[in-house]
């Protein structure tokens, strides 16, 4: 008589299809490049409206405000479902700037743009980014190079938006940068919307038809557990590492001849060299990287690069327009490619909701702390004192911290792959299930 194994499969998982991961690249590309054509525009008449002066409260409103935004997204994806926000909100963003040429020049406008683009561009780009990887199908080879082709297109939008900025400077105005960023959001939202077709929804114990997502949960039970409390802690040094850098970069160029006489050409080029140098790594280290050193040792190399880089801005080796094109090409490339697959590591039921909170709550919780540090400990300081190298000593121990935090993650990322490689082998000996990340947060699935 035969018997009959007590172990069962996992459920297949969809197989891929040739738009699974086109579509949703093809957006990401667009999304990233309205972002940066509108984000020059807007580094250009706030910081020739004198606004950088503001740029600490400038950074503690944007920590306030993105955690509504982020809670009104999730409460929006809970009524209405997670497909209908994504293509909702990218079409009310677009109307809103298609308007903004006619408003923005007084100073509150400013303020307002400064920090309502990269809060509502944030929350974007985190749920395009999750579409993506929900398109993703396969093993980890296929994995690895389904997010490095993302990561990639991502990276490409960026340069096409730094380099179609760096074209248009010489003659139109930067506030016009708001429209074309804004029809440039609304094709993004239509091939949002055509990738949906093409994408399976991922059902869950909570809602079978995959669409609609959780009701929002408490944070305390989710930072009980060890992997989503080392994400927050990740995110929460590495927001604070971001403002501190663009901060020492705002105030250089607010007093350099060259962004004065510049304008937009100055910051597009900036632009244009931090997605540029950051696509380069995508494509040509990111795979190999990521297969020789793994996922948690591959991101553990961007706060260790960004260390090196801040040590050398602090002794007046590099400027502050190095530093910032390393901080920010390393992390929207090659970090932000590994970022995202570690997302994979948490269950399905709860990832939506993880994400939002993480990417809207503690990021602009670790820019909030860094907001207030510039607010509280500059401003004591006498006008004689040099505050960009006090700010660049404060930046290394902030990113240290980074540094740290990454490397508990990677050991938790690391303990995780072993209970996956065992049980490859030995699938009748359920060593995942006996894993103590996987025994809480679910098996690896997209």
């Amino acid at each position: 008589m035969p018997t009959h194994s007590t172990h069962r499969a996992p459920a297949a998982r969809p197989s891929p299809q040739p738009w699974n991961s086109a579509l949703p690249s093809l957006a990401l590309l667009l999304l990233t490049a309205s972002f940066t054509i509108t984000k020059t525009g807007r580094d250009v008449v706030y910081v020739h409206g004198g606004g950088v002066k503001d740029l600490p409260l400038a950074y503690l409103c944007i920590s306030i405000l993105a955690p509504v935004v982020a809670m009104a997204t999730l409460a929006a994806m809970v009524k209405w479902g997670s497909r209908k926000v994504r293509v909702a909100l990218p079409m009310a963003v677009a109307i809103l700037l298609l308007t903004a040429p006619y408003w923005a020049n007084s100073r509150p406008a400013l303020a307002f743009l400064f920090i309502f683009i990269p809060v509502i561009f944030g929350v974007i780009l985190s749920a395009a980014w999750l579409l993506a990887a929900e398109s993703v199908v396969g093993g980890q080879d296929e994995r690895i190079r389904a997010f490095s082709v993302i990561g990639a297109a991502s990276m490409l939008g960026s340069v096409a938006g730094a380099g179609a900025a760096r074209i248009m400077a010489a003659s139109v105005d930067p506030s016009q940068y708001f429209t074309i960023g804004a029809v440039i959001l609304l094709a993004a939202s239509a091939l949002i919307a055509a990738g949906h077709h093409f994408i399976p929804r991922l059902p869950s114990a909570y809602n079978p038809s995959g669409d609609l997502i959780p009701p929002l949960p408490s944070l305390k039970p989710l930072l009980a557990e060890a992997f989503v409390r080392s994400l927050f802690i990740v995110v929460i040094a590495a927001s604070a590492t971001g403002v501190l850098v663009e901060y020492l970069f705002y105030a250089n160029a607010s007093n350099s001849p060259t962004a004065s006489s510049g304008g937009a050409t100055y910051f597009a080029n900036l632009y244009l060299w931090l997605n540029g140098g950051g696509l380069a790594l995508q494509l040509a280290a990111l795979p190999f990287l990521q297969r020789r050193l793994g996922l948690g040792q591959s991101l553990l190399l961007v706060p260790a690069a960004v260390c090196v880089t801040s040590l050398l801005f602090a002794v007046r080796f590099v400027p502050a327009s190095t530093l910032r094109i390393v901080e920010g090409g390393l992390k929207s490339s090659f970090y932000r490619s590994g970022w995202e697959q570690s997302y994979t590591l948490v269950a399905k039921d709860v990832r939506a909701v993880t994400r939002i909170l993480i990417d809207g709550v503690a990021s602009r919780l670790g820019e909030g702390i860094a907001a207030l540090g510039l607010m509280i400990g500059l401003a004591p300081l006498p006008s004689t004192w040099n505050r960009p190298a006090i700010t660049a000593v404060a930046l290394l121990g902030v990113v240290l911290t980074w540094a740290v935090s990454v490397n508990t993650m990677r050991k938790l990322i690391e303990g995780h792959e072993a209970c996956v490689v065992a049980s490859e082998r030995d699938p009748e000996g359920h060593p995942v299930d006996g894993c103590a990340l996987t025994a809480t947060l679910g098996r690896r699935l997209a």
